[in-house]
């Protein structure tokens, strides 16, 4: 997985918004969604479309497992398997929280792209092999989304910016007053992340 994260303030906007409008919220996470799609587009891109590696891939046929139940490459459905997420949890050491994530959905991309990265496990052969031809982890992932963030930067921090603006007007029109589950996270002050996004790998 690769995440685009934030560091001053973001999460809080948008969760203070789906208190207050969560129609509005989801239009937001919609639009942040959509401007980060090309970036999954291109990330899937850098999964190879035929073998990944010499008798690891499955044909023409997804979904097949060796027998020992080890997930076999089929280049169409990792490019496919590229999806992008809204949100997630606080990181508890960094106190960073993720504003987009890119995930890939599909098995044997996702080992594709990160095999190796810790250790070689129960395949000795296969993340040596796999490291010869490709690389070192992260294989597309990681630069895919640090190469391309840039790009849809300037969308992500316009749907932030309707954000703040909504939540902020609210607060003034007197949002605290509202019911105790709203005010716990209106409170009287105005909202607004100072914007500064740093991408992670995990």
């Amino acid at each position: 997985m690769a995440a685009v994260t934030e560091i001053d303030g973001v999460k809080k906007v948008l969760q203070e918004l789906y208190y207050l409008d969560r129609r509005l919220h989801r239009e937001i996470t919609g639009r942040m969604k959509t401007a980060a799609q090309p970036i999954a587009e291109y990330v899937g891109s850098l999964f190879p479309q035929g073998d990944a590696l010499s008798r690891w891939d499955t044909g023409a046929t997804p979904g097949l497992r060796t027998s020992g139940g080890f997930p076999k490459y089929y280049g169409p459905a990792a490019r496919k398997g590229v999806k992008v997420r809204v949100g997630g949890r606080t990181n508890r050491l960094t106190g960073m929280a993720p504003i987009l994530k890119l995930v890939q959905t599909d098995p044997a991309g996702a080992v594709y792209d990160i095999a190796g990265r810790k250790n070689t496990g129960d395949h000795p052969n296969f993340i040596p092999n796999l490291k010869g031809k490709t690389g070192q982890a992260s294989r597309a992932m990681w630069p895919g989304v640090l190469a391309k963030f840039p790009t849809i930067e300037s969308e992500i921090r316009a749907a932030i910016a309707v954000a703040e603006k909504q939540v902020n007007e609210a607060i003034g029109a007197g949002a605290e007053s509202r019911t105790a589950k709203q005010s716990a996270f209106a409170s009287a002050r105005g909202r607004t992340s100072l914007g500064r996004f740093g991408i992670t790998g995990i």
